[in-house]
């Protein structure tokens, strides 16, 4: 950093990945570096699941192949069977679904 301006260096993705210096005010700078620091207890997963270095490309094209061929197929009906009741070996069947604590009255109105 000299006369409030700073030189750094970084790889320049849009032209073959070449490494460049480039100078910035400081007050641009401190501006711009924020952006790419992750908030504290916060990991960086760039380099996990399918889109890790080695075989992203197939495995996209992998992805995107398989997208393809379901999105051709016809949808199967849902042929499930429910889940038996273990007193009267009855099918249960699903009434509703709750997302948190269930109050007593909320069960009476399902009841018929």
């Amino acid at each position: 950093m000299e006369n409030d301006i700073v030189a750094f260096w970084f790889k320049n993705t849009r032209k073959d990945s070449i490494w460049e210096t480039t100078t910035l005010p400081v007050i641009e700078f401190m501006k711009r570096f924020p952006d790419h620091v992750l908030p504290r207890h916060f990991h960086r997963i760039r380099y996990y699941g399918f889109l890790a270095n080695g075989k992203a490309r197939s495995n996209i094209d992998n992805i995107r192949h398989a997208l393809a061929a379901t999105a051709n197929q016809e949808p199967q009906a849902n042929q499930d069977e429910g889940v038996a009741c273990p007193k009267c070996d009855l099918e249960q069947a699903c009434v509703g679904i709750f997302c948190g604590r269930v109050t007593a009255a909320q069960l009476v109105l399902l009841t018929f």
